[in-house]
C-alpha cells in the first residue's frame, strides 16, 4: 500500500495541539474558586483562553485530509466506513475496556449496569474520549457532506460559515454570558454544529491560498477574542462567586475563530526553515506526529497515577506549569513503544 504523503506544518500543528491539550487537562483548578482569584486560578483562565484551540484544530486536520479524499478510489462507501470503523470505533471500544477495568482495579470505582452504559456510550471511563464520538460521526457524514461541500462556491461557503458563527456560535454565547438559560441550552438556531463546519474550514484553508492581508486580520480577530474570552472568564467569575465553566464550549466564538487562526499561521509559517535550525528531520517530526492520538488516549491514566501512586499532587504530572511537559514527555516514549508492537499498534489510531 503506497504510504499517506506527510504535511510538515500539519505534523507540528498535530505536536502542538497534542501539547496544548495535555496542558489543559493539567489546569482544572479554576472549579477550586472560593472567592479569592489566586495566581493558580488566573494561571488557569489564561490556559483555557490561550490554549482552547487543539480540539477543534484535530477535527480542521480531519477534514483538511478527509474531505478531499476520492472515496471511490478508496473502495467505495462500504470500504471508507469499515476503515473509520477500525480507526476509531476499534480502539474506542478497547480502550474503553481498558479504562473502565483501570477504574474499578486502581481506584475503587463501583459500577452500576446503567452507569456502565452511560459511560460507555458517553466515552467517559476516560473523560477525554468523548472526542471520538462527535469524531466518528463526522467521518461517517463525509460521504455525504463531501459532494454538497464541493458543489458550493466559495462566496456560498463563506455564507455558510458566517451563518454557522453566528447562528451556532455567537448566539448561545452570548445567551450564556446574559444568563438566558432557555436560550442557551435549547440552541434554537443549530446549523454546521458537532464540528462539522470547522472541518469544512480546515479543509478550504488547507487547499486555498490566504492573502497577507487577511491573514492578517485573521490574527487579530484571534488575539481579539482570547483577550475578550480572557476577561470574560475572569470578570464573570468574580461576579458569580463560582468558576463560570459555562463560558467553555467547543461551538462558541474561543473554539472558532481562534482555532481558524492557529490553523493559518501553521500554514504560512516556514516550519522547514525552523526544524533545520534545530537540527531536526521532518521524519523525527513524523514519527512524533503519528503518536498524538495514543498519547491523547493515554495521558489521563498518567496523570492519575502520577497523583495517586507517586503522591506528587503539586510536583511533576499534574503541576500547573510544567507537569504538562513531563506528562507528554512520558506519554510519547510509552506510544513510540507500543506502536512498534504489531498487534498493538492498531489499537493506537
Amino acid at each position: 500500500m503506497k504510504s499517506k504523503k506527510r504535511i510538515l506544518w500539519m505534523d507540528v500543528l498535530n505536536i502542538v495541539a497534542c501539547v496544548g491539550v495535555v496542558l489543559l487537562h493539567c489546569n482544572h483548578q479554576m472549579g477550586l474558586y472560593n472567592g479569592e482569584m489566586t495566581f493558580p486560578i488566573i494561571w488557569g483562565i489564561i490556559v483555557n483562553s490561550f490554549v482552547y484551540w487543539p480540539v477543534p484544530v484535530f477535527m480542521m486536520l480531519s477534514g483538511s485530509n478527509l474531505l478531499c479524499c476520492d472515496i471511490s478510489k478508496l473502495g467505495g462507501v462500504r470500504k471508507f466506513f469499515l476503515r473509520r470503523i477500525e480507526r476509531t470505533v476499534v480502539p474506542f471500544v478497547v480502550w474503553s475496556v481498558i479504562y473502565f477495568l483501570f477504574n474499578v482495579f486502581l481506584f475503587g470505582f463501583d459500577y452500576t449496569p446503567s452507569s456502565f452504559l452511560t459511560d460507555f456510550l458517553t466515552g467517559h471511563f476516560n473523560p477525554n474520549m468523548w472526542f471520538m464520538i462527535p469524531l466518528f460521526s463526522f467521518y461517517i457524514s463525509i460521504p455525504f457532506v463531501q459532494p454538497l461541500y464541493r458543489s458550493l462556491s466559495n462566496r456560498q461557503i463563506g455564507l455558510f460559515f458566517l451563518c454557522f458563527f453566528i447562528l451556532s456560535s455567537l448566539y448561545p454565547y452570548l445567551a450564556t454570558i446574559f444568563d438566558l438559560k432557555t436560550l442557551a441550552e435549547q440552541r434554537l438556531f443549530p446549523m454546521g454544529g458537532s464540528f462539522i463546519a470547522i472541518a469544512m474550514a480546515g479543509y478550504w484553508i488547507s487547499h486555498n491560498d490566504i492573502s497577507y492581508k487577511w491573514r492578517r486580520k485573521i490574527y487579530m480577530a484571534g488575539i481579539s477574542v482570547i483577550i475578550i474570552h480572557f476577561l470574560i472568564l475572569y470578570f464573570k467569575t468574580i461576579h458569580d462567586g463560582v468558576w463560570f465553566q459555562q463560558g467553555l464550549n467547543y461551538n462558541f466564538p474561543i473554539s472558532v475563530i481562534v482555532p481558524i487562526a492557529v490553523f493559518v499561521f501553521f500554514k504560512y509559517t516556514d516550519w522547514e526553515r525552523i526544524i533545520a535550525a534545530l537540527h531536526i528531520s521532518s521524519d523525527v517530526v513524523s514519527q512524533v506526529s503519528s503518536c498524538s492520538f495514543g498519547i491523547y488516549l493515554l495521558h489521563n491514566a498518567v496523570q492519575r497515577i502520577g497523583t495517586k501512586f507517586l503522591d506528587l499532587p503539586h510536583l511533576p504530572f499534574v503541576n500547573h506549569y510544567v507537569g504538562f511537559i513531563i506528562t507528554y514527555l512520558t506519554c510519547l516514549v510509552i506510544i513510540f513503544a507500543l506502536k512498534r508492537i504489531p498487534f498493538i499498534k492498531r489499537l493506537i489510531p
